[in-house]
């Protein structure tokens, strides 16, 4: 008996996945790697928002850091390969942010994240019932399963995708079909867009669920997020005791990890990377920069000349 309600919900979401599934088809998307993103040693940007000179100094060692790339995968003609990484960080007590080498992406599933807050929101309005799709739920973000995605997309609405990329502030983000096997556009619209994101972008859709006004819904998304299985980019990078809540995204030379760290003395940051090409180990490279200059920070330690 005591499984009862897990058996329901799977019956439940078994049910969905056959009603919905139709409005999933694929569409044959083949990801067409962009080729005009900004080179990552030549458009740096900070923020406009004033940060304080101790995050200056990390801005600086992030960008020695993806200057000093590895970037040995050139091809026999020594042409290095376009290789890009664009990095968002945000300190959530001092407000300081920085947004270095910003270029748009294919988001691969990272997208999931928006579709973890819009599913809430529609939770929150009793539009969905939480018990029902709570599986769905669990492996759209511990195993990054695309079907359970395409459904709870399906079920939330691009009306309500498109009030939390709005409501949360993202400027060149749009998430306007699904993913494989079902990748057809939402509403079957083929003129839609693709898939885009920037790593700004994904750092305030992390911002909008960690600031989430309902403490019991912030807690249910940022629990599952701590789930995710997927910890072979930025997680590596961090110490043990912090909790990480993240969601990575890979596809054809493609890798995105975004997280929210909470650091064990209460300090909180979100940390976006997404990379082209780039080596998995810059991701956890750029979460150790990181950590080094928060523990810096936290005990007054002058940075390395």
């Amino acid at each position: 008996m005591r499984n009862q309600p897990q058996t329901i919900r799977k019956t439940l979401c078994t049910a969905l996945v056959l009603t919905l599934l139709a409005g999933c088809g694929t569409a044959g998307r083949v990801y067409d790697p962009p080729t005009e993103l900004p080179g990552a040693t030549e458009n740096p940007r900070l923020s406009e928002v004033v940060v304080g000179q101790d995050t200056v100094l990390l801005q600086q060692a992030l960008m020695d850091l993806v200057q000093d790339a590895d970037r040995s995968g050139a091809d026999l003609a020594g042409t290095p390969p376009n290789e890009f990484i664009s990095i968002y960080y945000e300190d959530l007590e001092s407000g300081d942010i920085l947004s270095l080498y910003p270029a748009s992406y294919y988001p691969c599933s990272m997208v999931k994240l928006v579709c973890l807050a819009a599913v809430y929101d529609a939770i929150a309005d009793s539009e969905i019932q939480e018990e029902e799709v709570s599986d769905m739920l669990d492996a759209m973000i511990e195993i990054s399963d695309n079907t359970s995605y395409n459904v709870l997309a399906q079920l939330a609405g691009s009306d309500r995708i498109q009030h939390i990329l709005e409501a949360a502030g993202t400027r060149n983000t749009v998430v306007n079909h699904g993913l494989l096997p079902g990748d057809a556009y939402f509403g079957g619209d083929p003129d839609l867009p693709d898939n885009t994101a920037t790593a700004e972008d994904m750092g305030k859709i992390l911002r909008y669920i960690h600031n989430w006004p309902d403490e019991e819904i912030r807690g249910k998304m940022i629990e599952r997020l701590t789930r995710c299985e997927d910890d072979k980019a930025l997680v590596q990078g961090l110490p043990a005791e912090v909790t990480v809540a993240h969601k990575t995204g890979w596809a054809d030379g493609l890798y995105h990890d975004g997280a929210i760290v909470m650091e064990p003395d209460g300090g909180t940051y979100i940390l976006v990377v997404m990379t082209e090409n780039a080596p998995m180990e810059e991701l956890s490279l750029i979460a150790e920069t990181v950590t080094g200059f928060r523990g810096r920070k936290m005990t007054g330690e002058e940075p390395a000349a």
